[in-house]
């Protein structure tokens, strides 16, 4: 499945093109290429990729949703989501306040998660939040760096390994937060 997903850019180009095809002609839409027959079919806010061995179902919208990817070796999920935190985000992982949610995406139910989040505060008072929250929460911090107006910490939770980046862009104070598997 890991190959298949090099080529996830081509194919979302693919997807968009066939999106606007939908939108101007019926809701059910065959296509011949290199790998084979391609099946594109619009149901409201969802649309189904169906080839030989593949199955790509997005849902929603630019703001949020859900890309559902199923092939011969498995099926896994990455749900999207902008100015909130899902449900499914880890809620062993502080989140900063005053924060703003640009974006998230969650993948495989929550086994692996992103979120990016903004704030007016400064990057230092932030890094310091993380530094004695993270510990508080049962995460151990591994790593720790500091350039300039960056600060990255590293943590490990059990079987899970978080990066929180801090730093300065512009007017705000950025903050990502990544979790996966060890």
């Amino acid at each position: 499945m890991r190959k298949w997903l090099f080529g996830f850019p081509v194919f979302l180009s693919f997807l968009t093109l066939a999106t606007l095809l939908l939108n101007a002609c019926s809701n059910e839409k065959s296509f011949t290429t290199e790998e084979g027959n391609v099946t594109v079919k619009e149901e409201g806010k969802k649309v189904e990729f169906k080839g030989k061995d593949e199955n790509l179902t997005v849902t929603g919208n630019e703001s949020r949703g859900q890309i559902k990817i199923k092939t011969k070796e498995g099926e896994s999920t990455l749900s999207y989501n902008k100015e909130r935190l899902p449900d499914e985000f880890p809620n062993d992982v502080p989140v900063y306040t005053p924060s703003t949610v640009k974006m998230t995406q969650i993948l495989d139910n929550g086994k692996n998660a992103t979120a990016s989040l903004n704030t007016d505060d400064d990057t230092a008072k932030v890094a310091a939040f993380y530094k004695k929250g993270l510990p508080q929460a049962g995460w151990e911090i591994k790593g720790e760096m500091k350039m300039g107006n960056t600060f990255l910490l590293q943590g490990e939770k059990g079987d899970k390994a978080l990066n929180v980046t801090v730093n300065k862009e512009q007017e705000k104070t950025l903050i990502s937060l990544v979790v996966g598997e060890k």
